[in-house]
């Protein structure tokens, strides 16, 4: 298992990808998910799930995007 951390410096905002058997997890992702497609390209992995650990009154989260995606 893998754990990348990920930070928005704007907003001193952090997420996180939690790869296992080239499949990756989300924890509280930032609006643009391009460093996680790239991320999981890098691993031939796919995200599968995404975590909110609580309500981003400060920023949006890329969650439907990713989703639909």
């Amino acid at each position: 298992m893998t754990i990348k951390q990920f930070e928005y410096k704007p907003l001193a905002h952090f997420s996180y990808a939690i790869l296992s058997d080239n499949k990756i997890a989300l924890v509280d992702p930032e609006r643009d998910p391009a460093q996680y497609y790239a991320f999981a390209e890098k691993h031939n992995a796919q995200i599968v799930a995404v975590f909110e650990t609580h309500p981003h009154a400060d920023f949006i989260s890329s969650h439907l995007q990713i989703h639909k995606e």
